[in-house]
């Protein structure tokens, strides 16, 4: 593998390329938005994040400390690349509870005063992969329950900037926590075929 000094990588929170996030903006993601209700954005959120718990678990402990340095991703950026599985499942609880916070306030009409970052929710790498693989396990699997509280989401009007995409409603996080997912579970299978 390279080793660490000549890996370059975009700063965090550069973004994506100039064509991808305008694909993203104006036809993947309100495409997705349109066909995911409430029950299939949970589905998928919890099915790619029980995924991606399946096979972190699948890998010895050192290998899930391991960074390795993968392609891009569609929806991923450059900085995001040289992750280990245990910083990327760092990640998702991250965002998961950041998204999942985000919906319940807009669904009850709160204005939120926090600017969002991709900056501000990469992983530190610090954390015990195994309390980490826990704590994600545990928000995934409640994670329908705690959906099914909300209020109708398409009918909620209040709605927050996200750097990518604009000001979103509930809804539009809600789905955005599902693409998040997979995108990241693509890194994760991505990260075990070069370990």
């Amino acid at each position: 593998m390279t080793a660490d000094r000549n890996i370059k990588l975009d700063k965090p929170g550069a973004g994506l390329p100039f064509f991808e996030k305008a694909m993203a903006k104006y036809i993947w993601f309100p495409y997705a938005c349109s066909r995911l209700n409430r029950e299939k954005a949970v589905s998928v959120t919890q099915r790619a994040g029980k995924k991606c718990i399946e096979k972190a678990r699948y890998v010895s402990k050192d290998q899930l400390s391991q960074q390795v340095l993968i392609p891009r991703l569609r929806g991923l950026e450059d900085s995001s690349r040289y992750w280990s599985i245990a910083m990327t499942i760092e990640h998702l609880f991250i965002v998961h509870n950041g998204m999942l916070g985000m919906t319940r306030a807009l669904s009850a009409d709160q204005k939120v005063d926090q600017v969002v970052s991709t900056a501000d929710v990469k992983p530190t790498g610090k954390v015990d992969p195994e309390d980490i693989l826990g704590r994600y396990e545990a928000v995934i699997a409640d994670y329908a329950d705690k959906v099914a509280l909300l209020p109708d989401l398409k009918r909620c009007k209040a709605t927050h900037l996200h750097p990518w995409f604009g000001e979103l409603n509930a809804h539009q996080w809600l789905c955005l926590n599902a693409i998040h997912t997979q995108i990241h579970l693509g890194q994760i299978l991505e990260i075990i075929k070069r370990l």
